[in-house]
Formats: structure tokens, sequence, C-alpha cells
């Protein structure tokens, strides 16, 4: 319930487009000084950009949330980041290296045409 009422005022403080200090001001206390509201308007705009990239409006309310979560104390690190699962095994022998670097550019390029001169 806090979340929607939260969206709808983003909306609309943010609707000329700039994000004012009071403006935030109002988002942080509509939302407790709490980040979850917050963080849950801004799952819904960026729902809403996914869908549909040309929303000017949930980018500006987005802006505006994400400056509010700012002013809560809101950590990014708070989502878990993207691990690699294995890193790729070792080189056996450094001079391999170039040549199979060579081998896998050549299968990259499209191949050489032979030019015919233009008067003929």
């Amino acid at each position: 319930m806090v979340a929607a009422n939260l969206e709808r005022r983003a909306v609309e403080l943010s609707g000329d487009g700039t994000a004012s200090d009071d403006a935030v001001r109002q988002l942080v206390e509509l939302a407790g000084g709490r980040p979850a509201p917050l963080e849950a308007a801004a799952h819904t705009f960026i729902r809403r950009l996914h869908q549909h990239s040309d929303d000017f409006e949930a980018t500006n309310a987005l802006r505006l949330v994400y400056r509010a979560l700012g002013q809560v104390g809101w950590d990014v690190d708070t989502y878990p980041r993207l691990t690699p699962a294995a890193s790729p095994a070792p080189q056996s022998s450094p001079a391999k290296a170039p040549a199979q670097r060579r081998a896998r550019w050549s299968r990259l390029r499209w191949p050489r045409r032979r030019r015919q001169p233009a008067w003929s």
C-alpha cells in the first residue's frame, strides 16, 4: 500500500523532469525513512522501463526515487554480485598463445575478395 502511494507520488513530483530537494524529502517522509518501500517503487519503475524504454514518466520518477534512496542511506552493495563460475584453464606454454590467437582471429575475418578494375 505504501509502495503504491509512493509510486503515484513520485510520478506526480517528477512531472516536470526535475528532481528537487523538496520532492526527495517528501518521498523519504512518505516512505517513513525506510529503504524497502523506495526499493519496491524503484523495481516497479524498472519493470515499466523494461516494457517501454521510452517511458519518460517512469525514468524521471526512478531518478527521484534513487535520490530518495540516497537520502535514507541505501547501500548499493546489498544486492549480490555475479561471480564467474570458473576461470579459464591456463595455457600450457606461452609460445603457443600467439599462434592460437592468430588462428582464432583468422576465422573471424571475412575472406578477401579480389577487386576488379572499374574499366574491365
